[in-house]
């Protein structure tokens, strides 16, 4: 079957019908090789991080359609249970949640929520492109929300108010008004796992070990996909100027090109990552990259497992090692994801 057929058939509505058949289009091309001659170019920077917001926008909309096609995913019905929609966390626009809840749950026992981060580069992206995975577990009988948090304007300087100290802040109210929420409706939730796919995955791991001890709910575990996780020369480019663009976007603050190679920038790149507050915190991963992802280089899950190793914290690594930053090429190792998930809650969250 080819690849544009394929997406398309396992796509949900109009609207992810065009963004599949895009970055099907797209891939035909060999986007990379294409991204790497523009990029040669003197609006090299620009480019490659427009290219960057993009891909991962529309990463969202056609693994979605990928997903629902071949990982088991069957339509919600009105007896799997309730879905609240967009129940806000905060005053800024952005600031809602979408809240699933199992017809299965019982107000005399109490209940762990799973917490889904969308992805799109920092900058694009909705909460909506997690609902498929937040329905199948639901179905499975966990409680599970998707959140909207204030993006970034821009990835080559910085978004007045906005970067990753701010998403963690925006993580934490989200937590805190699931706890509520939830207890007013007569649930009692006492415990959490944080999953993300791409800069949600980031994120999901960001707070995990930054944020632990103030969290409102405890963290049982963290499941991530593709998420980024160094942020230094080379791991995404090897030209200091944009690196030095995005450590500005994410930070908040001006980073140079000069400071990127002297070191200066040193402390700014470490507390991007996730790896310098992996170390006490016990909170087991699960996670998995594509072999071929020319976006998120093999070198982000190489530094996460060694942190998470060199610290004793369990992990799991499934290797998607004939796929690109879409996961849609390893069928198996998407069912497997799926299975070590429900193992991975079994296990931590106790039921």
């Amino acid at each position: 079957m080819n690849p544009i057929k394929k997406m398309l058939l396992g796509t949900a509505g109009g609207s992810i019908l065009l963004l599949v058949s895009f970055i099907s289009v797209l891939h035909l091309l060999s986007l990379k090789k294409l991204i790497r001659r523009i990029l040669t170019g003197a609006a090299g920077t620009v480019v490659f991080l427009i290219v960057f917001s993009i891909t991962a926008l529309l990463t969202c909309g056609c693994n979605i359609g990928n997903r629902i096609q071949s990982s088991g995913y069957t339509a919600w019905e009105k007896t799997d249970g309730t879905i609240c929609k967009s129940i806000p966390y905060g005053t800024k626009k952005k600031e809602r949640f979408d809240l699933y809840l199992p017809a299965t749950l019982d107000t005399n026992k109490t209940h762990a929520v799973m917490l889904f981060i969308h992805g799109g580069a920092w900058i694009v992206g909705q909460r909506t492109d997690m609902d498929y995975v937040c329905k199948r577990y639901a179905k499975e009988g966990y409680i599970t929300a998707t959140m909207s948090y204030t993006l970034l304007k821009h990835l080559t300087r910085p978004t007045p108010g906005v970067n990753l100290t701010s998403m963690l802040d925006e993580i934490e109210a989200c937590i805190k008004q699931i706890k509520t929420t939830t207890a007013e409706m007569g649930y009692k939730v006492d415990q959490l796992a944080l999953s993300g796919y791409s800069a949600g995955g980031h994120l999901a791991l960001l707070y995990a070990f930054n944020r632990y001890e103030t969290s409102p709910l405890p963290i049982r575990f963290v499941f991530e996909q593709v998420g980024p996780i160094d942020f230094h020369l080379g791991s995404f480019e090897d030209d200091p100027k944009k690196v030095a663009q995005l450590a500005s976007a994410l930070s908040g603050t001006e980073v140079t090109a000069e400071q990127i190679t002297n070191g200066q920038a040193e402390k700014t790149l470490r507390s991007l990552s996730p790896v310098p507050y992996i170390h006490s915190q016990n909170i087991p991963v699960l996670c998995s990259y594509g072999g071929k992802d020319w976006l998120v280089k093999p070198i982000h899950r190489k530094r996460l497992i060694a942190a998470l190793e060199e610290n004793k914290i369990p992990c799991q690594f499934i290797d998607f090692q004939n796929s690109d930053h879409l996961l849609q090429d390893d069928p198996d190792c998407r069912q497997a994801y799926h299975q070590a998930v429900l193992e991975f809650a079994k296990k931590y969250f106790g039921y």
